[in-house]
């Protein structure tokens, strides 16, 4: 399970945070795309498993994993574009794929000891703390992966079978995300800070009214919001 906590971190942050908007344009346009993201989340998965990729065994996982993840995502890229479709369960189930591989990798690690990280003593006392490792997982999870499940969700609840996603503005996508993140911080600190959920909470509605925000996605985020800061509250 330790391994396994870091490794979805990993692929949280590489796959959503360091995914950004450019690298996802590039990764469907050009058949070299994918290998550029394939590379961040190799680099980003690497950093986390740095004091056991000294490990044949280990470092052998590594390398087949980035390997699947890359032909993973040229599947799913060729898949959306030839059977066009492209929805909430097609999302899922590659993420499914990708961490079914975490879980290899992290069986493999299972009988290892928890090596120090290299490095200055913080860095293994960051790297050794659960706690830090579920929020950060949380806090990707609420802000970047909420921002593309809100739109596959959205299609089921008004019907829309169409192919294309019409994604929000880099202004919207940014003030929604912060309202998302401040909606799971306040009530994750719990106590007077349930205010400022509601603060938020009320924030985003005004957006709405101000016809900054579609409803729809002030509704679903605001639901997940209160749902992953309770959820926090429970692991970190």
């Amino acid at each position: 399970m330790f391994i396994f906590i870091r490794l979805l971190a990993a692929h949280l942050i590489a796959d959503f945070l360091l995914q950004t908007d450019r690298v996802f344009k590039i990764k469907v346009k050009y058949k070299w795309g994918v290998l550029l993201h394939g590379g961040i989340v190799a680099f980003t998965t690497a950093v986390f498993l740095l004091p056991y990729l000294s490990n044949t065994i280990i470092m052998c996982l590594f390398i087949l994993g980035a390997l699947v993840h890359i032909f993973q995502d040229k599947a799913k890229i060729t898949y959306n574009l030839q059977i066009e479709k492209n929805n909430l369960w097609t999302f899922l189930l590659d993420q499914f794929g990708h961490i079914s591989v975490l879980v290899i990798i992290s069986y493999g690690a299972l009988n290892l000891d928890r090596p120090v990280y290299p490095g200055p003593a913080w860095l293994d006392m960051i790297y050794k703390n659960d706690q830090i490792m579920y929020f950060a997982i949380w806090f990707v999870l609420i802000t970047y992966t909420t921002a593309i499940m809100q739109e596959y969700i959205k299609k089921i609840i008004t019907g829309d079978t169409k192919e294309k996603i019409i994604w929000p503005t880099p202004g919207q996508k940014y003030l929604e995300i912060l309202e998302r993140a401040l909606i799971s911080l306040c009530i994750f600190l719990g106590s007077f800070w349930y205010a400022g959920a509601i603060a938020a909470a009320i924030a985003g509605y005004l957006l709405v009214r101000a016809k900054k925000s579609p409803v729809l996605n002030y509704q679903v985020g605001t639901i997940l919001a209160v749902i992953i800061g309770f959820l926090m509250k429970l692991t970190v």
